[in-house]
């Protein structure tokens, strides 16, 4: 009698655990399905911001160099007042920014907004910090 009963409990949990694994194994499937619709959603989105941003970026680097020439005349003005330490920081960020410049004229939009999507998903504290951190210093470089 008791080894009935043990294969009966046998039977129910052999059952309970096909009936998850079938459960997981939809789940998985529904997942994918999910993921591959949202992709095939997402490909004329992206499709058509990489069209507008290489359209614009001839415009966008200029505007980036202009900048950076900018800042380098910020820099000279403050190197002459004596602030050689905000001097340093505003010299340092126009070759940054020359430096993303000569990058984005080389690369296509489409690899550079690839690239960027990469560094937030593998870095976001990274990257949140340093637009914190560059948007502080375009307050501060605005209001002196």
């Amino acid at each position: 009698m008791r080894t009935e009963s043990f294969s009966e409990g046998e039977r129910v949990s052999a059952s309970y655990e096909s009936e998850a694994e079938e459960t997981e194994e939809a789940r998985e499937t529904k997942g994918t399905e999910e993921g591959e619709q949202a992709e095939e959603a997402h490909r004329p989105v992206r499709k058509r911001i990489a069209t507008v941003a290489e359209a614009r970026k001839g415009e966008f680097v200029t505007g980036l160099e202009e900048f950076a020439s900018s800042l380098d005349d910020f820099s000279d003005v403050l190197g002459k007042r004596g602030h050689e330490s905000q001097q340093r920081i505003a010299s340092g960020a126009a070759e940054g920014i020359r430096n993303a410049a000569g990058i984005l004229r080389k690369r296509s939009a489409s690899e550079v907004i690839e690239d960027l999507s990469e560094s937030v998903k593998a870095h976001p504290g990274v990257i949140l910090g340093g637009a914190f951190a560059l948007g502080f210093l375009g307050v501060r470089l605005l209001r002196s």
